[in-house]
């Protein structure tokens, strides 16, 4: 048994234009400029089990990071937040290089769930709250180094699939863990 903590980057690619043509669109509004904030730090907590040198199992919790979105225009101002987490269970193989050094490969199934909600007040206050979740295939690259037979440190990249308009999700992290 293992767990394993890591912090990292999420690659969170957000289609300000085309939020911007939603809102010209749906509420008339003329003369849009906006901009987004991206808070992308990435927290994941993975508990896993390795069979042999080769070969383990392993799921948990990452949150990806948030999304802020601000738009303003002659007829008023509109805001929204997005956040993004997922709960992921992966196999992952280990090939052992030398001088206590992996390359790990992980292939695996990943629930992720959105959150949004935001106001405007563009002929009238507006506000919405909206959820969605997809479930999805998710992979990986990374190296592991042992320490010794129990601490090790991991660095990586995750790619998820969010189900939303932001699309893939790459997360780049950097952990370690600690062995049972």
């Amino acid at each position: 048994m293992y767990v394993l903590g890591a912090v990292g980057k999420t690659k969170v690619s957000v289609p300000r234009d085309a939020a911007n043509s939603d809102y010209q669109n749906t509420a008339g509004v003329v003369g849009l400029t906006s901009n987004k904030t991206n808070n992308p730090t990435a927290y994941k907590l993975q508990l896993g089990y390795q069979f042999n040198p080769n070969f383990a199992l392993e799921g948990g919790y990452i949150r990806f990071g948030k999304v802020a979105y601000h738009s303003t225009s002659a007829s008023g101002t509109g805001d929204a937040t997005h956040t993004l987490n997922a709960w992921n269970l992966s196999a992952v193989g280990i090939l052992p290089l030398q001088n206590s050094w992996s390359v790990l490969g992980k292939l695996g199934l990943a629930y992720v769930r959105s959150s949004a909600s935001g106001s405007s007040n563009w002929g009238g206050v507006y506000s919405f709250s909206r959820d969605d979740s997809k479930k999805d295939l998710t992979y990986g690259l990374g190296v592991k180094y042992d320490f010794s037979n129990a601490v090790f440190m991991e660095a990586g990249l995750d790619n998820y699939k969010s189900g939303t308009q932001f699309g893939r999700l790459n997360v780049w992290s950097i952990g370690a863990g600690m062995k049972f």
